[in-house]
């Protein structure tokens, strides 16, 4: 069983929050997500949700950079700090586990702020970014994104692609 057996996978709160607000095509848009976690699914969902419509979920959910993205986020938010830290390091184990060049895209929220409206809130940062931008909305072949809250009520996302 995969280890989210059992345990919610996608949360659409009819209360509107900053950010999120409940709709339909939100909730057809949640029905045709990739198999992951909570979190995995939820910032899928804000890239998937984005009016401008970003292609990087277009590719193939790959468990090895989901595995990825969740630790990095979850680094980012041990540590309280927003940024790609040993990306070097880890660019060599995840690269070999994608079968080709892997790259990296981090965003924090503003504190206290719900799952969905941090979700919605960083996939606009990367929006205000070219940079990283440049990773969201082009296509890729393969794909991962995780959010991971901090103790100071920050969440801490990442996005990694492999082309």
């Amino acid at each position: 069983d995969a280890p989210y057996y059992g345990h919610a996978v996608t949360a659409l709160p009819f209360a509107g929050g900053k950010y999120y607000h409940w709709s339909p095509r939100g909730l057809a848009t949640a029905l045709d997500l990739p198999a992951g976690t909570l979190t995995q699914r939820s910032l899928v969902w804000a890239v998937r949700m984005h009016p401008e419509a970003p292609q990087s979920t277009g590719g193939r959910f790959h468990n090895a950079l989901a595995s990825g993205a969740n630790e990095q986020a979850a680094y980012q938010a041990r540590v309280r700090q927003q940024g790609h830290q040993n990306f070097g390091r880890r660019f060599q184990r995840l690269s070999g586990a994608a079968g080709s060049s892997v790259t990296e895209v981090c965003a924090e929220s503003w504190p206290g702020q719900t799952l969905m409206d941090s979700v919605v809130d960083c996939v606009d940062a990367w929006r205000h970014s070219s940079g990283h931008w440049r990773g969201v909305s082009r296509p890729h072949r393969a794909y991962a994104y995780d959010i991971q809250r901090g103790g100071n009520g920050i969440w801490y996302a990442t996005g990694l692609f492999a082309d």
